[in-house]
């Protein structure tokens, strides 16, 4: 039996050779299309991924100009506020300046106060 299969091993030794070939070949054709496929599908993801990445950066520099943009609007009306809050206190300042000028009050001079009621009779009189 060993013989018989020696002998077609020899006989068909071209032929075997040629079939392994074959067989290889087809694999290898075989893992390069899986390959070629896993790659192009790969790609294709990457693609995607960077495409996103894009339009995620165009995002971030959209919010970071209006973040920006915020920050002028705000340090804008953080300066107007103090500036009206001074105009307040000039304001007040004067104010309370006149209303004191108009209270003066001098020594040596007999004073008096008179109160009057709505209807402007007087109610009574102090020195």
């Amino acid at each position: 039996m060993n013989d018989k299969v020696k002998d077609i091993i020899e006989r068909d030794n071209d032929i075997l050779k040629i079939l392994v070939k074959d067989l290889f070949d087809k694999l290898k054709e075989s893992l390069l299309t899986s390959c070629t496929k896993q790659i192009e599908i790969l790609e294709a993801r990457l693609f995607e991924k960077e495409i996103e990445n894009d339009t995620l950066k165009k995002d971030v520099k959209n919010l970071k100009s209006q973040v920006n943009i915020q920050s002028e609007e705000n340090a804008k009306l953080k300066a107007e506020l103090a500036n009206q809050e001074n105009n307040r206190r000039r304001s007040e300042n004067v104010s309370n300046q006149y209303s004191r000028s108009n209270n003066i009050i001098l020594s040596a001079i007999e004073h008096s106060t008179t109160e009057i009621d709505p209807n402007g009779t007087p109610l009574f009189e102090s020195a």
